[in-house]
């Protein structure tokens, strides 16, 4: 019985020196794990991070751009309002000074290419309106005037006018630039208002053709051309359909 309990208590001394043993060797090995990994250089930084930073400052949006430097060696057409042209790419830009906000324009629009037939004849007068530009943050609204009712101002029948006859947004395109340093007048991209089916030409052909149906292709069309006579503007766009229009302002 003696010896049997000796054993045990040499097989329990075994046991606690070889987990106190395997204990320091893990202590042992992780301490110098930590040495190895504090004493790695420092990695480089990140190339794509790096990449993207300097992509994002040399690829700023239009309106962050400053005024000069989105117009430089671009012709300079003045007239009602002054546009910027690169005749290489067909760029057209127009300036608006803080003045002609919100001051009423005269638009005219006449048929400068039609069908000769139809009653879609070329130099044909499409009609008239007028109109404000109108600033809303980061973009200038075209915006045409309601003149089929009208009323004293602030009377209870202009308000009840302008409740059911409002005015029409007819298009809105945004800012290209930061504001003219000294002017402080702003650029936009005349196509994004100019550029459309604004005499409903779509409707008309499909209804004088019928059953063709028509619509207005607007990615296979673009302003042709800008001219100014005072103190007129004169912007014909060039679109894909049957007829063209050409658009007026005073």
């Amino acid at each position: 019985m003696k010896n049997i309990a000796r054993m045990v208590l040499c097989l329990l001394a075994l046991g606690v020196f070889g987990l106190a043993g395997a204990g320091a060797a893990l202590a042992q090995g992780a301490a110098s794990s930590d040495t190895k990994d504090s004493a790695k250089p420092a990695g480089k930084p990140d190339a794509h991070a790096a990449g993207g930073a300097a992509k994002s400052d040399a690829a700023k949006p239009g309106d962050d751009k400053p005024f000069d430097e989105v117009v430089k060696d671009m012709e300079v057409i003045k007239g009602v309002f002054t546009f910027y042209r690169h005749a290489d790419d067909n760029k057209i830009l127009m300036e608006i000074q803080p003045d002609q906000l919100e001051k009423r324009f005269l638009f005219a629009a006449t048929l400068d290419q039609g069908v000769g037939e139809r009653g879609l004849y070329g130099a044909q007068v499409l009609g008239d309106f007028p109109f404000v530009l109108h600033q809303v943050g980061k973009s200038i609204q075209l915006v045409q005037e309601n003149t089929a009712f009208s009323a004293p101002p602030g009377s209870p029948a202009a308000r009840a006018i302008g409740r059911s006859f409002p005015s029409s947004i007819l298009g809105a395109a945004k800012l290209q630039s930061k504001p003219h340093p000294d002017r402080k007048s702003i650029l936009i991209d005349p196509a994004e208002l100019f550029v459309k089916d604004l005499p409903g030409f779509a409707a008309g052909l499909s209804q004088a053709y019928q059953p063709s149906n028509y619509t207005f292709d607007k990615e296979k069309s673009a302003l042709r051309d800008v001219t100014t006579t005072a103190p007129t503007t004169r912007v014909p766009p060039r679109s894909r359909c049957p007829t063209r229009a050409a658009f007026r302002c005073w």
